[in-house]
């Protein structure tokens, strides 16, 4: 079977927020149809669509209430259909969020719980609330007075957690799967499957000790408990093999996002397999603050436990600041994390809008849309400065909608994609550059990775193919720095750079 997703390129797209055909101010299907030759050009092989499922939308998709079917604010299952037809006309496969953790507090299968009905195991319930806590913040229990019992939501309450542990609901989870992938989807992101199993005696978490625990815990109760017995539990992997033959039987991906709440998290490693996930992200570099030693670190840390898996390489997604929020507004930073991203042994996922280098926009707190961002201001503004309209051109909105956009627009830049266009030196023609340089080189999506000696502010290392061989060398820092490779020749670069020096915030590639 043929291994088509370590040689592919993920695009992930945030429905909401790409291209809004009917002038609603909200972005549909329809929208993704009409830019699909925009992703043909850039060179992704594969888009990765966030929740588009019928949804009352308290956590905007991420609690569903139909899992067979199209939230009519983003078209229907026919214009679902002529997405996966048309975007494999161009050789672009779909895979769609799977969020398989919990449900709507309206899914059917939750009402009739309340009532103990025929679905009364499908959630979990428990008469008294043990001190298990919720990622939203708070207990991750609340009283049902229908069922005179509190139910279990790792998230917000309107998210009530899925029974993996009860047979039925692993059966009905898989005719779900089944029933995308016979519509032609490609695969699944898994959204916090490192969740599925609890502990069915619903054992209190120990506390924390260390300073993480004992400090944040006071502002963010999640973090001051080891989770040991609401996550990462050993029977999630029974799940994770079943998922997997089902997956196999039409050669699709899965793809799990790990909760973490731990900075140095490196667990992901562990569910990736022959007869588990294909692939996991691994958010360590997501976490680092702009420091080149750090940016290393975690890079490093990254291809070491991944070793002998496939890594996932992500510099940015619908739950972190963009990166001009997260490593400053210099351009010339997020020049070289196209590089890496695109190097670096792994599969690359690029976020909608980074192509352009579309900005991390601050929101007014009047403005505020996500749920966390409401309940934990003005501490976090939560997650829409990252979630912000596409910006295709000048015109109002940015050409995203004739209609005033769920969220804000930024236009006081050239962040278009029209514009960029225009520009052969813009990041949206570097990203092209990039993609068909990787796609040109087997080297670069199916080489070994082999680190070189280097200072600190850089990052050296060397991708190797049989008898190909390609040395990347990257200037992390703000200060010149000398290479430590003595011949080759340049085959790309970015800025000013030479075989021996790199001006800041440059790389060059070598043969």
């Amino acid at each position: 079977m043929h291994a088509w997703w370590k040689e592919s390129i993920f695009y992930q797209i945030y429905p909401r927020s790409f291209y809004d055909s009917n002038n609603d101010g909200i972005g549909d299907l329809e929208g993704i149809i009409q830019k699909l030759d925009h992703l043909k050009s850039l060179g992704i092989d594969c888009i990765w669509l966030s929740p588009i499922f019928p949804s009352p939308h308290h956590d905007f998709g991420y609690d569903i209430a139909e899992y067979c079917a199209v939230d009519p604010i983003f078209g229907s299952l026919d214009i679902m259909d002529n997405l996966i037809e048309q975007a494999s006309i161009r050789n672009i496969k779909i895979i769609l969020d799977g969020v398989f953790n919990h449900t709507s507090i309206e899914h059917p299968w939750f009402l009739d719980s309340c009532r103990n009905g025929e679905k009364k195991d499908w959630y979990i319930w428990n008469e008294k609330a043990n001190n298990w806590t919720s990622v939203f913040g708070g207990s991750a229990w609340t009283w049902h007075p229908i069922r005179k019992a509190h139910y279990l939501h790792s998230f917000a309450k309107e998210q009530p957690d899925i029974n993996w542990s009860h047979p039925e609901v692993q059966k009905e989870i898989l005719k779900i799967m089944e029933f995308w992938y016979k519509r032609g989807i490609s695969g699944f992101r898994l959204d916090v499957f490192n969740c599925y199993a609890k502990d069915t005696q619903h054992t209190d978490n120990p506390k924390r000790k260390d300073i993480l625990g004992l400090i944040g815990g006071f502002a963010y109760s999640f973090i001051n408990q080891h989770h040991v017995y609401d996550r990462d539990r050993p029977e999630l992997f029974p799940i994770l093999r079943d998922m997997r033959k089902l997956a196999d039987q039409y050669n699709a991906v899965l793809i799990g996002e790990t909760l973490d709440e731990n900075l140095r998290y490196n667990r992901a490693s562990e569910y990736v397999g022959p007869e588990l996930l294909h692939l996991t992200f691994h958010f360590q570099l997501l976490h680092t603050k702009w420091n080149p030693k750090k940016i290393k670190d975690s890079c490093m840390q990254l291809q070491k436990d991944f070793q002998s898996q496939c890594p996932t390489i992500v510099t940015s997604n619908h739950d972190f600041p963009r990166q001009s929020k997260r490593w400053g507004a210099d351009e010339r930073k997020r020049r070289i994390m196209a590089l890496l991203t695109l190097t670096l042994r792994g599969v690359p996922f690029i976020y909608y809008g980074e192509e352009i280098g579309l900005p991390h926009i601050s929101i007014p707190r009047a403005s505020i849309q996500d749920p966390v961002g409401k309940k934990f201001w003005p501490f976090f503004s939560g997650r829409d400065g990252s979630r912000t309209p596409m910006q295709w051109s000048n015109d109002k909105f940015c050409g995203f909608s004739k209609t005033k956009p769920w969220l804000p627009t930024e236009s006081k830049n050239l962040c278009t994609v029209h514009v960029q266009e225009e520009d052969p030196s813009s990041i949206l023609h570097l990203y092209r550059a990039l993609i068909t340089l990787r796609k040109s080189h087997p080297v670069l999506h199916k080489g070994a990775l082999k680190w070189l000696s280097s200072s600190k502010e850089s990052l050296c290392y060397e991708r190797y193919l049989e008898q190909e061989r390609i040395v990347i060398c990257i200037n992390l820092s703000s200060r010149t720095i000398t290479t430590p490779v003595q011949s080759g020749t340049i085959i790309f670069r970015i800025g000013s750079a030479d075989l021996q020096t790199l001006q800041p915030y440059t790389a060059i590639l070598i043969s």
